[in-house]
């Protein structure tokens, strides 16, 4: 498995764990164990599951199993690990802010890194598909005089 996919794959899982803590928390706090501010990490939990381990899962998947060329290997791979990192540094700053709100509620302006790490996760999206695409080779068709030849 390639180096990167080994990273997404680690990172989706570290993603998978996190993403289900934020759930149990806001179960805690449906069930009124926990304080009901843990209702602003909603946000954070759904784009840590969605985002981080979903998507980073089939980001490494792809960068895996995608066919290789034959004189370039898997392409410009720079732009598959740009990719990487514009995802988790959207979701660093998505999540990041939102568990901020929680401890620090009278910083208005965290609210609006929100949708800046989203920016940044969107980019990444439209990155790594920018890479995939010249990985996707069109299939071979035989026409019938081709086949019976």
């Amino acid at each position: 498995m390639p180096t990167l996919s080994r990273w997404c794959m680690r990172a989706a899982l570290l993603y998978l764990v996190i993403g289900f803590t934020l759930g149990g928390a806001l179960l805690l706090a449906k069930a009124g164990v926990v304080d009901l501010r843990v209702w602003l990490w909603l946000p954070a939990h759904v784009d840590v599951l969605i985002v981080g381990w979903m998507m980073q899962t089939a980001m490494g998947v792809a960068f895996w199993i995608l066919p290789r060329r034959r004189l370039v290997g898997r392409g410009r791979t720079e732009l598959a690990w740009a990719s990487f990192a514009l995802l988790n540094t959207g979701l660093v700053v998505s999540a990041g802010f939102s568990w901020l709100q929680f401890w620090l509620p009278n910083w208005g302006w965290l609210h609006e890194a929100f949708p800046l790490g989203l920016a940044l996760q969107v980019l990444a999206l439209i990155v790594f598909a920018g890479y995939a695409w010249a990985r996707v080779l069109p299939t071979i068709t035989l026409t019938k005089s081709q086949s019976h030849s």
